[in-house]
């Protein structure tokens, strides 16, 4: 087998186990950690070693990587050039990344909420604690979206997009699944506070779901990242 042929064959498998959102491919992935940690992993405990599995996969697709470059004789500036990521793509996992902070805010109202003797999950504070933490997400995301247009490329629809990414995850539930991802607990069977969610509850009764539940949700968090795909795929090409 030529050595390019290694390479090529290294870098298709480093891709692979590369898993930031965990979906149907991973089962090689979870087995494999599975069988490295000695833990059963399920839907209901995926979100308890999410953060232990996406390093666990993220190790094996640098060594993959490395091996990769190695046979295909490429540089590290050869291969930022061949993933082409560029600052719009930077921008929009910037955007991700907001939605992580938003969670991360949310896990410190469930803590403030929790001391002053409060249960925070069933919506126990004050509604203008809701108002308020919203509003400073939306804050977030337009600051992300305004540094792109004013000091990368003014250009609307791509600053739309960029604005649009968190916004998306955000009502689609990336948030609350990282709420517990962040937390390493376990997503409940059922998550009623969230029964009338304008986004999250309207797609669990559509699927014929009673309740929102860690299934629902997590279909609401993958139709949410496929909208975005589309999305910003068409705000950058199409306008």
């Amino acid at each position: 087998m030529k050595k390019k042929t290694i390479g090529w064959v290294f870098l298709a498998l480093a891709l692979f186990f590369f898993s930031p959102i965990p979906g149907p491919d991973d089962v090689v992935g979870l087995k494999l950690y599975s069988m490295y940690s000695g833990v059963d992993v399920s839907l209901d405990n995926l979100s308890e070693i999410y953060l232990d599995y996406t390093i666990f996969t993220t190790l094996i697709s640098l060594i993959l990587l490395f091996l990769a470059m190695h046979f295909l004789g490429w540089s590290w500036k050869k291969l930022w050039k061949k993933l082409d990521i560029g600052k719009y793509k930077i921008a929009l996992f910037i955007g991700i990344g907001i939605v992580g902070l938003i969670a991360y805010l949310d896990i410190q109202g469930l803590i403030f909420f929790t001391e002053m003797g409060r249960d925070y999950t069933s919506g126990d504070f004050p509604h203008s604690y809701w108002i308020a933490f919203r509003n400073t997400a939306y804050i977030l995301m337009g600051l992300v979206s305004l540094c792109y247009y004013f000091f990368v490329r003014k250009d609307k629809s791509e600053t739309l997009a960029v604005f649009l990414t968190p916004f998306i995850l955000f009502w689609f539930g990336l948030a609350d699944v990282l709420y517990f991802v962040f937390q390493k607990l376990p997503i409940p069977a059922t998550l009623p506070w969230l029964n009338n969610h304008i986004i999250i509850g309207w797609i669990s009764n559509t699927l014929g779901f009673c309740s929102v539940t860690n299934v629902s949700l997590i279909i609401s968090v993958f139709i949410g990242f496929v909208l975005v795909f589309i999305i910003t795929k068409v705000l950058k090409e199409k306008f």
